[in-house]
């Protein structure tokens, strides 16, 4: 028979909050809101943190004492103060991903308004309890290999990258190569707005390549103090033994910044020391070792905040191919129109595709006026000027315009036309904001071995 656990949950709902309670061991809330939720909360229960913004659950924690007023809360907002403090000492330091599905799971109830749970004490058995800790029932060693049949000629642009790929496919298979002692086997860093097709185009690698892909993802650094390490020892070690074992293969470090964060950064847990040095070690296992040089082995870094990856994984022998993808051309979004528009029943001809690139071209300076507009009427903006590609669209953006488009086509029961593209387009704002234009630029020029892939 299962013995009954206690355990309460503090909710943090901003980064300010959030690196307070960690920083101070303790839970906040409302006084007047809460005192009841948190009042079966006794000295030596055990008690997590749950970051609602990114879905973590931080522990373990036991409660020095019961939850008490605190008057000089450092948080007053206009309506509330979190008045409400329980102090806490650690038991083990924990991170806890996709928490909710794992809480959910295990009865544990969530607002849909707030999407948190309920903050108070919960009653859960032990064998639940000890399955939450370990990262829940989610919480994989191995990484599933996938194919997906797309080739280069289905991604738009690339140019500098696709050549790179081919020329180094090439030299793999070429006897006359072996006396140049090229190292094939390399990693390349794409970084980038978001929604600019890097993911896509490293998928596109394996397929040109004809080999399965891993996609490497933050959640594989889950899991108790130690584990997280594990487990990125155990995959990358059977991965780059496969690969080496097929002749080639294609791993994919998506959301490299959560990664391989810096080192440096004002907040990074203990966890994160640890991992970051585990995936150089390995890294460099594959990337420096002599088995694996002749070998079409890519690694592709992926990120969209490249100022937050930790600069040894971009020396030398390591991810030392970075490239910058921009936003699409013009022509290049007319070229992106015609991929996704392909085997959708169309009525559009090229006066109708030139219609569709006036109207990209007067939305997104359209998109910019009005930004300059309201930048004017709040004289103390401080916000940086706006970049030259401020406004444009990116090739997500474009594919749901086009999904859009195919809606209300279907609704009026008529092919897709150039009208139904531009009525959805002057619905349509563009999704890459300015700050991040602007980060991904000082990084290129910081780092200047970086070049555009077209």
């Amino acid at each position: 028979m299962n013995n009954k656990k206690k355990i309460f949950i503090g909710i943090v709902k901003n980064d300010k909050v959030k690196d307070y309670c960690l920083k101070n061991k303790c839970i906040l809330d409302i006084w007047d809101l809460s005192k009841d939720k948190y009042r079966d909360v006794k000295e030596g229960d055990t008690g997590f943190i749950y970051d609602a913004t990114t879905d973590t659950l931080f522990g373990v924690y036991k409660a020095k004492d019961e939850a008490k007023e605190f008057p000089d809360t450092p948080f007053k907002f206009s309506k509330v103060s979190l008045d409400l403090k329980i102090e806490l000492e650690s038991v083990e330091d924990k991170e806890i991903g996709n928490a909710r599905r794992k809480l959910e799971k295990y009865g544990l109830k969530f607002d849909a308004k707030t999407k948190c749970p309920e903050p108070r004490v919960y009653d859960i058995d032990e064998e639940t309890y000890n399955e939450l800790l370990k990262g829940g029932p989610s919480a994989e060693s191995s990484i599933s290999l996938q194919e997906i049949p797309i080739s280069f000629e289905d991604v738009v642009g690339f140019k500098k990258l696709k050549d790179m790929i081919n020329l180094l496919k090439k030299a793999s298979n070429d006897p006359d190569a072996k006396k140049y002692n090229i190292r094939i086997c390399r990693g390349f860093f794409l970084f980038g707005p978001p929604g600019t097709g890097k993911t896509h185009f490293a998928q596109a690698v394996a397929s040109e390549l004809e080999v399965e892909y891993a996609e490497i993802h933050p959640s594989i650094i889950q899991g108790f103090p130690g584990e997280g390490e594990g487990k990125i020892k155990k995959v990358l070690q059977e991965l780059f033994e496969k690969f080496k074992n097929e002749g080639s293969g294609v791993i994919i470090f998506d959301e490299a910044d959560a990664l391989f964060p810096r080192r440096e950064a004002k907040y990074m847990t203990g966890t994160m020391a640890r991992i970051v040095p585990t995936f150089l070690m390995e890294i460099d296992h594959l990337l420096k070792n002599e088995a694996y040089q002749n070998s079409p082995i890519f690694l592709f870094a992926i990120s969209n905040h490249p100022e937050s990856i930790d600069d040894a994984f971009l020396r030398p022998g390591r991810f030392d191919n970075p490239f910058y993808v921009p936003l699409p051309t013009e022509d290049e979004c007319m070229e992106l129109f015609k991929r996704y528009l392909k085997n959708k029943p169309t009525r559009l001809d090229n006066d109708g595709l030139n219609k569709v690139k006036e109207e990209l071209i007067k939305r997104s300076a359209e998109i910019r006026e009005e930004e300059l507009s309201k930048r004017e009427k709040e004289k103390g903006d401080n916000s940086p000027e706006l970049h030259k590609d401020y406004g444009k669209f990116s090739p997500a953006d474009i594919k749901c315009i086009v999904n859009s488009a195919a809606l209300k086509a279907y609704e009026k029961k008529e092919p897709i036309s150039a009208e139904i593209i531009i009525e959805v387009i002057k619905e349509s704002v563009p999704s890459v904001i300015n700050k991040i234009l602007w980060e991904n630029e000082k990084f290129m020029a910081e780092h200047p071995n970086s070049q555009k892939c077209v």
